[in-house]
């Protein structure tokens, strides 16, 4: 794993989204999907989690990665969240649980935003965008999180059966929907087949 990730507690993610997250689109995406699967990660795992991201070269002088993140100020938490945190990573953010016994676990994601603000946007264009996808990755236990805009013509089925005849370098393949403003889906589309569970905004942020 790269040295250059820090790890955040949820509740640092989570001010930070509540002081400067208007609108779930770009980057503020990986936030809050970050935050929904930690919460399902210290569910299946009876353990607290933390979130990494990869910091910027120029910000990690003013980090202690030994150390835990809460000995530095909000202020700068704040303005490596705002400005610090790399765009062009294969890794965009890193769920770490420790439960009671100190076993640590690890998962990485890679998210994918598709349609979001955009029209025209179908099925044949998901596939074509996961092709290129494909290409660029080996086989690994990445988890990918496809982060979808109001794309009511999407085929899940079709998308899930093209990952089953292709195969996927991916452990698992994850549908993050945005049904409007103030809920979110969440659908596992490989290897199963599952609608996994619909949060609030108000759920995501407590």
């Amino acid at each position: 794993m790269n040295s250059n990730f820090a790890f955040f507690s949820k509740q640092q993610i989570i001010d930070f989204a509540r002081s400067y997250i208007k609108k779930i689109e770009g980057k503020n995406a990986d936030f809050f999907g970050s935050l929904i699967l930690s919460k399902i990660f210290e569910i299946e795992d009876s353990a607290e989690s933390k979130i990494g991201f990869l910091v910027k070269s120029k910000f990690l002088r003013k980090l202690n990665l030994r150390g835990p993140l809460t000995n530095i100020s909000s202020d700068l938490v704040m303005k490596i969240l705002q400005n610090g945190i790399e765009d062009d990573s294969l890794t965009d953010f890193i769920i770490q649980t420790k439960n009671s016994l100190g076993e640590i676990k690890r998962r990485s994601f890679q998210m994918k935003r598709f349609g979001v603000g955009e029209s025209g946007k179908d099925t044949e264009s998901l596939i074509n965008e996961l092709k290129s996808i494909h290409l660029k990755y080996s086989r690994a236990e990445e988890f990918l999180i496809l982060f979808l805009g109001k794309t009511d013509s999407l085929d899940r089925q079709r998308v899930r059966k093209w990952f089953v005849e292709k195969g996927s370098p991916f452990a698992r393949v994850i549908f993050l929907w945005q049904i409007d403003q103030e809920f979110v889906r969440m659908d596992e589309i490989y290897p199963q087949d599952a609608i996994m569970n619909i949060y609030s905004l108000e759920q995501i942020m407590s």
